[in-house]
């Protein structure tokens, strides 16, 4: 079906609502079809049917046209961008400048490294009360320690499922080398 032949079904299934100073008028929209006046100007039937041959020409007109597609340009690269070198030209640093930024490195450094330290030794009082705690727990209850030392699998859940074992692979090549194997005497 031609598109003016959709456009007359569908305009003859639906009626049209023109808003007319807060009335509502029920038109055909075949009888208003290309009409755009205003609300108080009434336009001769000749002169709506002029338009409408007109929409009806213009129709059949874009129908027999292929479809035109629209040209990319987005992807159009100039061609300076590809051929000069696109770096920033530094300046030589001074040499206070490189001697400041090597102080703000080192100052650095020693400042991961205290911190670091300071992190090694709050572990290791954390682990040398811990280990305290649990001999003065024994020395009390020998219940009381197992209790505490027991490993709480609920804590990290873990469910692995799969093959335990797998048969050996006939077609499996060695990488990097061989293994000769070598019966034991007894």
């Amino acid at each position: 079906m031609s598109l003016w032949g959709r456009f007359l079904r569908e305009a003859s299934e639906t009626t049209c609502y023109t808003n007319i100073s807060k009335k509502f008028i029920s038109t055909s929209c075949m009888a208003n079809a290309g009409f755009q006046g205003r609300s108080g100007i009434s336009a001769s039937s000749e002169m709506r049917q002029s338009q409408i041959t007109r929409k009806r020409r213009v129709i059949l007109k874009l129908e027999k046209m292929p479809l035109q597609q629209k040209p990319v340009q987005d992807f159009q690269i100039k061609y300076s961008w590809k051929t000069e070198p696109r770096q920033r030209s530094l300046e030589p640093l001074t040499a206070e400048e490189l001697e400041r930024r090597i102080l703000l490195q080192k100052e650095w450094s020693k400042f991961v490294t205290n911190r670091k330290k300071k992190e090694d030794e709050k572990l290791l009082i954390l682990k040398e009360s811990q280990e305290t705690a649990l001999y003065e727990l024994r020395l009390e209850s020998e219940e009381l320690y197992l209790a505490a030392t027991e490993v709480d699998e609920n804590l990290f859940p873990f469910a692995m499922e799969g093959p335990t074992e797998t048969p050996p692979n006939k077609n499996y090549v060695a990488p990097l080398g061989t293994y000769i194997q070598r019966e034991e005497e007894n």
